[in-house]
This record gives C-alpha cells, structure tokens and sequence, in this order.
C-alpha cells in the first residue's frame, strides 16, 4: 500500500517513466486490496494522478487510466478467487479463520452507534497505564466481554504515534504556503488523512486491535510528515523553533511509549521466556523505579 502511494505520487508530479511507475502503482493497489480487502479505500489516490502536477488534463487523464488497468484487473482476480474458494466473490475468509477467538461467535454490529464508539475510543485515546515498576508503561487489560468483542488489549493512537497530532496544525500550514503548492499539499496530506480515518473506522467497526491500528497509522504520520514538511518551508524562525521542539518531544514520546510496550507485548513473553535477561535489563533502570514510586505511581 505504501508503495502504490509513493508510485502514484510519483507518477503524478513526474514524467520520466511515468507510465510504468503509474502502471505499478495501480497493480500496487491490487495487491494491497488482495491482502486485506478494506485497503480498496487506498484506490482514492488515483485522483491525484487527475490533479497534481504540471502535465496537460489529456497526460493526466492517460496517466489515471493506465494506473486504473492492472487495479481493475487484480481487484477481478481477487473476487474470482474469492468466489472458486468460498464460493462467494465478497467472502475474504473472516469465516473461515483458525483463531484463538472464534469469530462465528463475535458479536460484530451488535450494539450499533455506541459500540463503534467505544472501539474508536479504544483505537483512538486509550492510554497505557504508567507504573513504577520496568518497563513502566504497559497495556491496559482488555474489558471482560473482550474476546466476544473482538477487543484486544490496546493503547490509543495517540499515544502509540502521538506525532499525528500535529495534523491539527494543518490548517496553519495550509495558510502559509505559497499559492502554487498549496492546493496540492492540501490534496496529498487531505487524502492521506481521510484513508488513516476511514481504515480506522472501519476496523473499530468490528473491533479495536492494536495490530491494524498500528498498520493504518502509517498514512496519518505521512500526513504529519506533510505537516512539519510545510511547516518548515514556511514557518518563521520563532515559530519554526517552538515547531521542532513539538515534533522532538512527540517523537521521542512515541519511542519511550513503544518501546515499553514492546517489552511486555500482548502476553509479556520477555519475562515469561526470558526472566533471567528480563531482571538483568529491569536493573539497569531501578533509578527510574525509585524516582517513579516517589511521586507516588503506583507498581
């Protein structure tokens, strides 16, 4: 998926090989949708091959349909393949996974409106619990009707890549640029935007998991790269200093956050499987531990 956004892009502003790279992007596309079928949403940003860049409405509209002939064809192939294996073209398989939660038996849809908003809840603002004990940040437990839910033990997005915040500074941005580049940066970074939220959406539709969640995040931290890119082309220099020191705190908020995370995962296998490694490495932070369970957190 990232490359047919980055081919596509590609296609969009230059010329040298830009058939091929427009054809790639729309196979690219194809094959993201085979993997999993809502990355289909990615196929938005064709429409940049109709807008962006400085070719003739004819060059564009050439460029968007070689791009849409291998989409078209692998989107075919997938929901033939759907309909020889699963004899239904719209059937991925979600019927037929071997998982440790039987999904024939989760309640997806079931409580409507209030449920999508409390999986959006779980996929966007969870926070991790902060403790005084290594590796001082973990996962909330899951809530008890969980595997029914299809819920997961989860911390929002927010704090997992804390930098799509600064997406909130975008219309700042967008006023800053020079006239020439800003419908274009607005169309790019706009478009990134809506498919981070759609993909999100739809995932907390039918349940909040950390995984897709963390997978969808890519395109809101290119949106944000798009961001800080603006920013810093157009900012002045008080404003652009005030800037960086928000995307450095960010940024090293998020590597603290994952990185604690990282250490216990969904079962804490670090220190199920390795417990001798495990208190070698909690040691070396034990003044961490000390200065956390002064301030009173809790272990």
């Amino acid at each position: 998926m990232a490359f047919a956004l980055y081919a596509i892009a590609r296609a969009a502003f230059e010329r040298a090989y830009s058939h091929l790279i427009a054809a790639l992007g729309g196979l690219s596309l194809a094959a993201a949708f085979a993997s999993r079928p809502q990355l289909v949403l990615a196929a938005g940003a064709l429409l940049w091959l109709l807008v962006l860049g400085e070719k003739t409405a004819r060059e564009r509209l050439i460029h968007a349909v070689i791009a849409l002939i291998p989409f078209a064809a692998g989107f075919a192939l997938v929901l033939v393949y759907n309909y020889v294996r699963f004899d239904s073209p719209f059937e991925f398989g979600i019927h037929y996974m071997l998982a440790g939660v039987n999904v024939r038996k989760t309640h997806y849809f079931e409580s409507g409106a209030s449920r999508l908003a409390t999986d959006l809840q779980y996929s966007l603002l969870k926070p991790p619990r902060l403790r005084s004990t290594f590796p001082f940040v973990t996962l909330v437990p899951a809530p008890p009707d969980s595997e029914a839910r299809g819920i997961e033990v989860v911390a929002g997005i927010i704090w997992v890549a804390p930098l799509v915040l600064l997406i909130g500074a975008a219309p700042r941005v967008w006023r800053k640029i020079e006239g020439a580049r800003r419908l274009e940066w607005a169309w790019c970074g706009g478009t990134l935007v809506l498919l981070g939220a759609a993909w999100i959406v739809v995932d907390a539709t039918f349940a909040a998991t950390m995984r897709y969640e963390a997978d969808f995040a890519t395109v809101l931290l290119l949106s944000a790269a798009l961001v800080i890119m603006g920013w810093a082309r157009a900012g002045t220099m008080r404003e652009g200093w005030w800037f960086l020191r928000a995307v450095v705190a960010l940024g090293v908020l998020g590597i603290l956050v994952n990185g604690a995370i990282g250490m216990t995962g969904y079962n804490d296998n670090f220190r199920v499987e390795a417990p001798e490694q495990y208190e070698r490495t909690a040691a070396l932070f034990t003044p961490v531990a000390k200065a956390l369970e002064a301030l009173g957190i809790p272990p």
